[in-house]
């Protein structure tokens, strides 16, 4: 009985090629953030304070949502100063924080506030809307590195590894068989 060596290789290369296929899609499987439409967060969400957060679609890009982002915070700041110029100048004058910055002293004139009947937190709305202009927040980019991919753009990204090793040694083993073939039959 004589081995035949085509079905055994070709076997060994069917074995070979499903276990490639398995360390690569293993290895891939960590690396690569594919968009399940079922649980993908497709938003990206922009912490400004605790109580306020906003929300983009991730398909915006990222200047589109710095652009954003930069537009409400001007706006905010708008706010803020119309907010401080409306405010009365014996109010204002009550709630004066020290030029030092110090916490102690910025607490004192904060009591004197009380004592004057302004209520203590809006001294402190005083205070820090006088303190500079709010700035935004970048923490919230790093959303947008790590964009899941469809599962059809990570397919077309996984084929030429999953299919090209394989194909090349098919391809080798087929001529390297010819080849062989040549020396049994003579030319």
């Amino acid at each position: 009985m004589a081995i035949n060596w085509r079905h055994g290789l070709l076997r060994l290369w069917i074995l070979a090629s499903v276990v490639w296929c398995a360390a690569v899609l293993a290895f891939a499987w960590r690396d690569i953030n594919v968009d399940w439409t079922f649980s993908a967060d497709r938003m990206v969400h922009v912490k400004f304070s605790d109580t306020e957060t906003w929300d983009y679609p991730k398909g915006l890009g990222l200047e589109v949502i710095r652009d954003a982002v930069k537009a409400r915070i001007d706006q905010k700041n708008a706010q803020k100063q119309a907010w401080v110029a409306s405010l009365p100048e014996d109010k204002k004058a009550a709630c004066a924080a020290n030029p030092k910055n110090k916490f102690d002293e910025i607490i004192s004139e904060m009591d004197k506030a009380l004592k004057n009947n302004i209520p203590e937190n809006e001294c402190q709305e005083i205070f820090w809307a006088t303190a500079g202009e709010y700035a935004a927040p970048n923490d919230w980019e790093n959303q947008l590195y790590n964009v899941p991919l469809t599962l059809w753009q990570a397919m077309r990204l996984l084929a030429p590894w999953l299919l090209g090793p394989p194909l090349l040694v098919l391809g080798l083993g087929a001529a390297l068989l010819w080849a062989l073939a040549g020396f049994r039959h003579g030319l």
